[in-house]
């Protein structure tokens, strides 16, 4: 990834994602004037280092864990796994999947939430998250130069965000079983990063 992607998939507004990703009216818009920002913005598309990505992603969870530490009604969910997300209305006088009031307790009618699915992996338990913002963490994309590798050896690169999915997945598979036994004494040379 270029140094300077991982500042701009954080602190950039992307209105034409579904959903719409915004940053710059949230908690995550002074992380565009750091430091560390800035440095990774020079670099542009290099290669930064290690610890240059890891300040900088060290900011970002300072940062979203500061904003969750002081919110009463927000949590961290460890060993969860999301089964839908969807629109829906919700009404938080009575619990009711429609409409939704106000601090005084005067009706302000629908109120469009997001409804969140959840599995808990260790007991299995299914629940259900009511949200007016949901923050997805589904990977990046990575896009490589056309002159980066020659036509032979670009032919056998799978992308990584492209291996995360299941099409991806029965390609290396397909790829990697191809190479069985090609070369009996030393094994296929396979480089995953």
């Amino acid at each position: 990834t270029h140094a300077n992607a991982f500042v701009e998939s954080i602190t950039v507004d992307k209105p034409d994602s579904l959903p719409p990703e915004r940053s710059q009216t949230t908690i995550l818009s002074p992380l565009s004037k750091s430091a560390n920002a800035k440095m990774l913005l020079e670099a542009g598309a290099n290669v930064a280092p290690l610890s240059m990505i890891g300040s900088w992603l060290g900011e970002v969870g300072q940062t979203v864990k500061k904003c969750l530490d002081t919110s009463p009604t927000s949590t961290i969910r460890h060993s969860t796994t999301v089964e839908s997300i969807h629109l829906t209305s919700f009404n938080l006088a009575n619990g009711i999947v429609k409409g939704d009031t106000d601090r005084d307790g005067e009706d302000r009618g629908d109120s469009v939430l997001y409804a969140i699915t959840c599995r808990d992996k260790i007991n299995s338990q299914k629940y259900t998250l009511y949200s007016r913002q949901v923050v997805m963490a589904t990977g990046g994309k990575q896009v490589i130069k056309k002159d980066v590798f020659s036509d032979a050896v670009a032919k056998k690169v799978i992308k990584g965000d492209f291996c995360l999915t299941r099409q991806g997945l029965d390609e290396l598979q397909k790829r990697l079983e191809a190479l069985k036994g090609t070369n009996a004494m030393y094994g296929p040379k396979v480089v995953i990063v």
